[in-house]
């Protein structure tokens, strides 16, 4: 466990994801959305993209597990997250998330985060901001 006096303003982690069909199917199941836009290739080339859509909200499930078990502290309850999911991305992107501490509030024990995720040709894919606060020990 972290004390947030070791973090600081800067502080940043990468992760990298491989968004597998395993992935995918995990997350229709468990999510119940079976919408042809994630389903259905031919759907999806019908609207103009060249496979069915990854779920927006895994990346949102990536992120609860960076915050529970890696970065900053690895024990911290989100308060707030804001997303932005910027663009397409397909089974098979290797998806690489860039987060930075961007504020933080000793008294309180809340960090400021700024994420954004690429996905395997370079394309951002997502942005978004979170408040976290530091677990008590």
């Amino acid at each position: 466990m972290v004390n947030i006096e070791e973090i600081n303003i800067g502080d940043s982690y990468k992760f990298t994801y491989n968004y597998t069909k395993k992935a995918h199917l995990d997350f229709m199941k468990f999510s119940g959305d079976d919408s042809k836009i994630h389903s259905s290739l031919e759907f999806a080339n019908r609207n103009g993209y060249d496979d069915v859509l990854g779920y927006a909200f895994a990346l949102t499930a990536f992120l609860s597990k960076i915050y529970g078990t890696q970065f900053p502290g690895g024990n911290e309850l989100c308060l707030k997250q804001i997303s932005n999911f910027r663009k397409p991305f397909y089974i098979g992107d290797e998806i690489e998330f860039n987060l930075e501490v961007s504020s933080l509030n000793i008294e309180n024990k809340i960090i400021g985060i700024e994420t954004s995720a690429s996905n395997s040709i370079g394309s951002i894919v997502y942005t978004g901001s979170a408040l976290l606060q530091l677990s008590l020990s």
